[in-house]
């Protein structure tokens, strides 16, 4: 996800958090303001129409207008809510991922009794999902998104939704256990055995991946030679695969030893 991305959807917050003023409070005119052209009036249905039309189209500024318009003149209305749910599509659609985040939230505040909660819920943790970086660098937004999907997967044991959830959850469970092997990985490279062999605990205890079990696994063994704890080492060679690379390079360093 790039830096400038996430500027965007600061300034999109912005202009919800304008939509939002405008529902609850309506709209004030400043005095230094009065000879602006009003905006046209138009029927919720109309606006929500002509949104969906621009959004089918990639029309997204336009969509957004109507969308914002439509709050605005009708708030109150099944096409008001909507329009707040449709404006986190719009913005997800837009890569805008922090914009899409607090609408969806919005909508979930305001309509806790909708049918399409579940479904806001979902997006928030996709949104999360896709603003996530690789194993190799923070993993803030993996993290939110797999404590998200393990809400929605308690709340909405029935969603659609489900097996999305249960697929983006695995593999972002894998990429955090990716992360810790990579700083394990730094760690010994640059002799701190102790710290890698606490991180590879903790990933063995949190994560657990099976396809990254012969990698935990020979990593543990460098630390636990590195320690000079040749005996639990040698314990740890029969846990791995034997048609591995890692056990013939690990039985190869423990040889070495004798």
């Amino acid at each position: 996800m790039l830096i400038n991305t996430k500027a965007l959807g600061f300034c999109k917050n912005i202009i919800l958090a304008a939509v939002i003023a405008i529902t609850a409070a309506g709209c004030a005119h400043h005095k230094g303001l009065t000879k602006v052209k009003p905006e046209i009036q138009k029927s919720a249905y109309s606006w929500y129409n002509d949104a969906m039309q621009d959004m089918i189209y990639h029309n997204y500024d336009q969509a957004e207008h109507s969308f914002t318009l439509l709050i605005e003149q009708h708030a109150g209305t099944i096409y008001a809510r909507k329009a707040l749910l449709r404006m986190g599509d719009l913005y997800f659609k837009q890569s805008e991922y922090l914009s899409a985040i607090a609408s969806y939230n919005e909508f979930i505040k305001r309509y806790s009794y909708s049918s399409n909660v579940s479904y806001a819920y979902f997006m928030i943790g996709y949104s999360n999902f896709r603003m996530r970086y690789d194993f190799r660098h923070s993993q803030y937004y993996t993290k939110k998104a797999v404590s998200i999907f393990i809400q929605f997967m308690k709340k909405y044991p029935n969603s659609s939704y489900m097996a999305r959830a249960e697929n983006m959850l695995s593999l972002l469970i894998e990429e955090l256990e990716n992360h810790e092997l990579y700083v394990a990985k730094f760690y010994l490279n640059t002799k701190q055995a102790a710290a890698a062999l606490i991180r590879l605990n903790y990933a063995q205890q949190r994560y657990n991946v099976e396809k990254l079990k012969n990698r935990s696994i020979f990593y543990r063994i460098q630390a636990l030679i590195d320690l000079k704890h040749f005996e639990r080492a040698k314990q740890l060679l029969d846990k791995l695969s034997k048609n591995s690379s890692y056990f013939i390079k690990a039985k190869t360093d423990l040889y070495r030893i004798k």
